[in-house]
């Protein structure tokens, strides 16, 4: 499944950065809804034509934001 979002390569916001607000926003709005699986980073890479570690740093920044206060809206609507 493509991504909904896209990068802007011309922005100052960094690639990493706009993935994971992407990620965000598709769990946000139900896009991809509880226990939806994350594509491998090496397919989201592919996707969106970035690096894989481009993708893998995105989803560890992901993981680490998932668990800092203010985020449980996010957390409970991926609980399967």
């Amino acid at each position: 499944m493509r991504p909904s979002f896209t990068l802007d390569r011309a922005s100052d916001t960094t690639l990493q950065d706009q993935i994971r607000k992407g990620v965000i926003e598709l769990m946000r709005s139900q896009a991809w809804s509880a226990g939806h699986r994350l594509p491998s980073s090496l397919t989201m890479a592919w996707l969106l034509g970035v690096s894989r570690s481009t993708v893998t740093i995105a989803y560890q920044q992901w993981q680490m934001a998932m668990w800092l206060p203010g985020n449980a809206a996010v957390r409970s609507s991926l609980a399967t």
